[in-house]
């Protein structure tokens, strides 16, 4: 048995430990290299991989060849043979010249002798003579020599006699097989020689038992082995083994591959994930999980987390067969992706602010900014916006390339809320409008080609006194006196500034303009049309616009130059250059959109300016009927601009807010409540219904109470306030779902918190039917609903106090729009509620009441905590009308705070609005102490 020295020996002569160490280093460059120059090359990520498996499974192979071929040194090992023998030189002990010459003449004889047997095969002389001086074990003799027995002896002299030794060796084995010791008189030296010889030959043949015709098969066996392992060609079995070597790295790395990649999508792409849903940042969440899906498309985690930034879309074109496009809004050109040909039918798609680009043969390309979820992509989460448009065909028009005007976008016929307008769903006919602002290269064709001097371009504008026209034009002239926009100086416009928009130029003559183009002013209907989506009061697109605009900026922008795109595909409607619309307004003609060093506020919100002024941040852009003819006289009639002068709202005094509270008294009464189970879809919660007397009537009402199935013990309870879109839409308490609608409420269950959905006079089940509502004013309908919700309010609390489970000193309020503004009153008068979150509120008015009973006037006396959360392009609750509540609420300056986001009404960033919750709830509920 080979011993650990013996082995490593072996390996160091065979030169296994040279080969390891030579195929470690080129291995590992050659892992070095494959990790470096593939990213450069674009190589797949499991190139590297592939590389090292192959290169580890490869070690092996080259050390079992070193070991068997000694592919260092090939041709001089040979495969030991069975039979082989080999006599090496004697040992001259006495070191006497002439018994050297008796030692190798026993040699010779013994090589001569064993040569003449048929069942012997011998190495040459000259081979076994290179062992005369060398030191070297039998093993590694018999290995060299190819050979099986290995003899060997020693010759020594003293006086006249002579004594020879003789050994037989099994070398592999490390065996003696035979020895002897022969002592002679030195009279005659070759008679001793051949007695000697035929004593060690008779001697090794005896134990030698191999059968003659054995032998040279054997031989030849070995021989061909030997030729056949040095000499083999590479087609024979090298390349098929390099196949099988290179099919296992595939495989192992295949599954190396894969069970990384798993391990990447639990251990670090979900909680990425996670992170990026938790920061509202709904792009860069589907983009990861369209990465995890790939690697994990059954992911449990996965595909509850769906919803939370992606939401299934529904998108129709007339005609259909059109390519459809998508990026994100802040994206760039290298972001759009190809997303199907319509009609496009579920297709999940990141939540938020999208492009969308819409293609097909003989069509202009549509440009479209929209919200998902909402109207246009069949998502709308809110039953009460859906109802909006119902029956309505939300289809996408495309524009017949031939007949569609240059340079302008389509609009198309869908009845919307118009910002600033007025309350009341408006169905603008379909019209073009210019996709970019009226740039000075463009007005200077215009002043080049008479502009100013042709009547049909003036004639029947109503100058100021009804003044002749000519009289009126002559005034409008430049720095130079030459007649043109007040930014220019000798009838041109400044240098390098031709793709600038035109600005300074009054009413008057951007109206003359648009008609020398043969279109007109748009009207305030169809200019904020065009400028928002269908609901931009909670479908808000404005968030996403002014952020790529030249809001805040330093100088006018080249048009087209920034990324702010319209929901139509309308460049630069929010900042640069504000607009002239054609609409009267009560102090003059309405200008639109804000001006470059304007707050960005400004978009959505209307103002106004005299028809001559001649501002230098005042621009314009046209637009068209699709047939071609005047607007409808409905759309050109004044608008009076809804003014509110927020800061000059002044509550009443305490003697004033006495007889206010007083309307809002409550007494508590004795309450037989009836209690029923209701069916929840889901586990994180169960639902009781409880019907309660309202007392102001005979009637009753119903309180849809959510108890949190992993709940506080005992839970505090979150009161829902509605939105007015529960006041109108076909909703019921019953089909209330926490998880659904366009702000979900199931966070507050899954925290811990109770919910209580309250069927208030008017709203769900219970909204008044509109001959009831046309029987009395709006004061006192507002009026009767306030006692009513006061009373519907304090008997919930009344009963929730008697619960057990229920810990009723705990009382929070999640108002949203309506509910943060219409019904703050009730948070003023009932202080059993501990806390506040006012989600899009703001100081409101309510139509036909006196200053004296408007909402605000309650607000002082508010003096719960109270987090207040806005968008700060909120066109329904406007800065001014969120600062405005911010100052007048009562509540403690370090009790209340104002979050405001980057976006409109309705779509506060989800996540960071549930994180600001429940740390207000956790805050100021948890640790409440309530006398």
């Amino acid at each position: 048995m080979l011993t650990a020295m013996s082995l490593f020996e072996e390996l160091k002569q065979r030169k296994v430990l040279r080969v390891a160490a030579t195929y470690a280093v080129i291995a590992w460059l050659l892992i070095q290299v494959s990790a470096t120059v593939g990213p450069a090359l674009k190589l797949p990520e499991w190139t590297s991989t592939f590389v090292t498996v192959l290169l580890i499974l490869g070690f092996p192979a080259a050390v079992v060849l070193a070991w068997t071929h000694d592919i260092v040194r090939a041709g001089k090992v040979s495969p030991v043979e069975s039979s082989g023998i080999a006599v090496l030189p004697f040992a001259n002990l006495t070191g006497e010249t002439e018994q050297g010459h008796l030692a190798d003449g026993i040699v010779e004889d013994l090589l001569t002798r064993l040569q003449a047997s048929d069942r012997i095969r011998v190495v040459s002389r000259q081979s076994s003579h290179s062992y005369k001086d060398r030191a070297a074990d039998t093993r590694t003799i018999a290995r060299e020599l190819g050979c099986r027995y290995v003899v060997e002896g020693s010759v020594r002299k003293i006086g006249d006699r002579v004594r020879v030794t003789a050994q037989l060796i099994d070398a592999p084995a490390d065996r003696h097989l035979w020895a002897e010791r022969y002592d002679r008189q030195l009279q005659d030296a070759f008679a001793l020689q051949d007695e000697i010889c035929d004593a060690v030959v008779a001697a090794i043949e005896s134990r030698i038992n191999i059968e003659p015709a054995a032998i040279e098969p054997a031989i030849a066996s070995a021989r061909e082995s030997t030729t056949r392992a040095r000499w083999m060609p590479p087609g024979r079995w090298i390349i098929p083994a390099l196949a099988a070597l290179v099919g296992m790295a595939a495989l192992l790395t295949w599954t190396l591959q894969k069970r990384g990649q798993e391990r990447w999508a639990r251990e670090d792409a979900l909680p990425r994930l996670q992170a990026l849903i938790a920061a509202d940042d709904y792009v860069a969440a589907f983009d990861l999980a369209r990465e995890i899906e790939r690697v994990t498309p059954h992911d449990p985690v996965l595909r509850e987390l769906q919803s939370s930034f992606s939401a299934k879309v529904t998108l129709d074109t007339v005609p259909d067969g059109a390519k459809v496009f998508y990026r994100p809004y802040a994206g760039g050109e290298q972001d759009w992706r190809f997303i199907g040909a319509t009609p496009l039918r579920d297709i999940a798609m990141p939540i938020g602010v999208g492009l969308w680009r819409i293609e097909k043969e003989g069509h202009d390309t549509a440009l479209l900014a929209l919200r998902n979820p909402g109207l246009q992509l069949g998502n709308a989460p809110d039953a009460d916006i859906r109802q909006l448009v119902k029956g309505v065909d939300l289809s996408i028009p495309l524009a017949d390339a031939a007949t569609s005007p240059d340079g302008m976008v389509l609009v198309p016929s869908i009845p919307a809320l118009i910002p600033g307008v007025g309350n009341d769903l408006v169905q603008v006919p379909a019209f073009f409008i210019d996709r970019f602002e009226v740039r000075n290269r463009n007005f200077k064709e215009f002043v080049n080609a008479g502009g100013y001097t042709e009547a049909d371009h003036w004639r029947d504008l109503p100058f100021a006194d009804g003044g002749e026209w000519q009289t009126a034009v002559a005034a409008f002239v430049d720095l130079t006196g030459r007649q043109g926009p007040s930014t220019w100086r000798a009838g041109t416009h400044p240098d390098g500034k031709a793709d600038h928009p035109v600005t300074g130029v009054s009413w008057y003559e951007a109206a003359a303009y648009c008609r020398f183009r043969g279109k007109e002013l748009p009207t305030a209907y169809h200019w904020y049309r065009a400028a928002g989506s269908i609901v931009e009061f909670w479908e808000s697109v404005a968030s996403a616009i002014v952020q790529g605009s030249n809001f805040a900026g330093r100088e006018l922008a080249p048009v087209g130059q920034l990324s702010s795109l319209g929901p139509h595909g309308t460049y630069d409607m929010a900042g640069n250059a504000r607009e002239w619309l054609w609409t009267q307004g009560s102090l003059g003609r309405w200008v639109a959109g804000g001006s470059f060093d304007e707050p960005r506020y400004l978009y959505l919100q209307p103002d106004e300016a005299p028809p001559t002024d001649r501002s230098a941040a005042t621009g314009f852009r046209c637009m068209r009927t699709v047939q071609a003819g005047p607007t409808d006289d409905d759309m050109r009639r004044p608008v009076a601009k809804r003014a509110i002068d927020y800061a000059a709202l002044e509550p009443v005094s305490d003697a004033g807010y006495a007889v206010l509270a007083q309307q809002l008294d409550y007494r508590a009464t004795k309450i037989v409540p009836r209690i029923g189970t209701a069916d929840s879809s889901n586990p994180a919660w169960t639902v009781e219904r409880v019907t309660l007397p309202t007392g102001y009537d005979d009637t009753s009402f119903a309180v849809q109470l959510f108890l949190p199935t992993d709940r506080r013990s005992p839970s505090g309870v979150i009161f829902y306030m509605p939105h007015s879109g529960e006041f109108i839409a076909p909703v019921t308490t019953a089909g209330f779902d926490p998880a659904t609608g366009g702000i979900p409420l199931d966070f507050l269950l899954k925290s811990g918190w109770a919910l209580a959905v309250v069927a208030f006079d008017g709203a769900f089940e219970r909204q008044w039917s509109a001959e009831r509502m046309q029987s009395m004013s709006p004061a006192e309908l507002t009026r009767l609903q306030l006692r009513h919700w006061r009373a519907e309010l304090g008997r919930t609390i009344d009963y929730l106090t008697t619960r057990e489970g229920i810990d009723a000193r705990k009382l929070g309020w999640f108002g949203i729009s309506f509910g943060s503004d219409a019904m703050l009153p009730l948070l003023a008068v009932e202080k059993r509620i501990g806390a506040a979150v006012l989600y899009s509120g703001g100081s409101g008015l309510r139509n036909g009441l006196p200053a004296s009973e408007q909402p605000y006037n309650y607000v002082p006396r508010v003096t719960q905590p109270v987090l207040m959360l806005n968008g700060r392009w909120d066109i329904d609750s406007p800065p001014e009308a969120q600062q405005r509540l911010f100052e007048l609420l009562g509540s403690p300056a370090d009790q209340k705070k104002h979050v405001l986001f980057e976006a409109g009404h309705g779509n506060l960033p989800r996540f960071q609005v549930e994180k600001e919750t429940l740390e207000w709830f956790d805050r100021h509920l948890l640790t409440r102490v309530v006398p």
